[in-house]
């Protein structure tokens, strides 16, 4: 194996890991953003009195 053909398979390697962790990022940040809506519509009318789950 060159030098050429392993530095692109480092590198395509690196992006797919990349690629990877932006789509866990997103995944994570939509579970957190359902996760507090459904503990707002859980809350309901306990905002009001100051008590915040999240």
């Amino acid at each position: 194996m060159s030098v050429r053909q392993y530095t692109f398979v480092v590198n395509v390697g690196a992006n797919r890991t990349l690629q990877t962790l932006v789509d866990l990022s997103l995944l994570v940040s939509n579970l957190l953003e359902s996760v507090h809506e459904i503990c707002s519509d859980f809350r309901g009318t306990n905002s009001r009195h100051g008590l915040n789950l999240v």
